[in-house]
């Protein structure tokens, strides 16, 4: 029933509308770049960024620098310490006033008052909000790192992408934070007041996240390597996972955040969101990687490789 279908949808909190709206407009973005021959220029100048994004068609196309990757990231931090401070209040027992703005901000989008479902808990550590403080703590780590990076280890030349990814990536990194925050919300009653305990799932989680990150800091190093500040060269990448894939760096981050929904054992569909936003666009990323190095480097380079998954895609 369509009425029922928009009440419901109607009703959901804005944190959750957003992301099935991302979500779906990730994609339809697949859908665009198997008919990009046929798209009008503006719609045609948003598909691929970096070495993959095409010459503008129109003169509408907004473009900005890719090194600007470090203003989502550098915002992710701030917005991360925040949350990860209102929380930790809320544990101490008095939220200042300088963070009464987040509490503010996570009602409004979740539809949850934080420190009153935390009070209400009686601010007991249970397994529940211990994997909820933990994701919110590598979430932070991942962003911090990836700032870092963007800093002191990736050398991005005169790089462009279009704005709209540029605004994808501070929705991406905005609105992933109070998603994980409002799983206090989600833990039910049987969880309150029973003792931590450290399940399986947190250390395959950590694992995981550790080993997703080590490898996209190296695959970034590499990719670094071979190329000169101030130019646009891109040379082939070699070594570590670049000897299976076009788009290892990808793979890592798809990794690390699947890491980051176990730790949370997946108990509902939202803590799977940045999974799935994340593996759709970075998909997509990896077919144009490959594309753009079968185009360059010709079919030798493509034996053995695949784009974005060893042996399989």
């Amino acid at each position: 029933d369509i009425k029922r279908l928009i009440y419901m949808y109607a009703a959901m909190p804005l944190l959750y509308l957003c992301w099935i709206i991302f979500c779906s407009l990730a994609a339809c973005y697949h859908v665009l770049v198997a008919l990009r021959n046929s798209l009008p220029p503006v719609i045609y100048d948003s598909l691929g960024w970096g070495k993959t994004l095409k010459p503008a068609k129109s003169f509408l196309t907004l473009r900005v620098p890719k090194r600007w990757f470090s203003h989502f990231y550098g915002w992710s931090v701030i917005w991360n310490c925040c949350l990860l401070s209102y929380v930790a209040s809320i544990y101490m027992g008095h939220v200042p006033s300088a963070l009464q703005i987040v509490e503010k901000i996570l009602a409004y989008i979740s539809g949850h008052n934080i420190e009153a479902v935390i009070i209400d808990q009686h601010r007991s550590l249970s397994t529940c909000q211990f994997q909820t403080i933990l994701a919110l703590v590598m979430q932070t780590l991942q962003v911090t790192r990836r700032f870092l990076e963007c800093q002191y280890v990736s050398v991005f030349g005169d790089s462009q992408m279009h704005l709209l990814h540029y605004i994808v990536g501070f929705f991406f990194y905005t609105w992933t934070g109070p998603t994980i925050v409002s799983q206090f919300a989600a833990c039910d009653d049987s969880s309150i007041g029973v003792a931590f305990q450290l399940r399986w799932y947190h250390v395959c989680g950590v694992l995981l996240f550790c080993y997703g990150s080590f490898h996209q800091y190296r695959c970034h190093a590499i990719l670094a390597s071979i190329r000169t500040s101030g130019n646009s060269f891109y040379g082939l990448p070699k070594g570590d996972w670049f000897e299976l894939v076009t788009s290892p760096h990808y793979l890592a981050e798809i990794l690390l955040y699947t890491g980051l929904g176990m730790v949370q054992g997946f108990k509902n569909v939202w803590t799977a969101m940045p999974i799935v936003s994340t593996t759709l666009l970075l998909l997509l990323g990896a077919k144009l990687s490959h594309e753009w190095y079968t185009e360059k480097y010709g079919e030798k380079y493509v034996r053995g490789r695949r784009a974005l998954i060893p042996y399989i895609y």
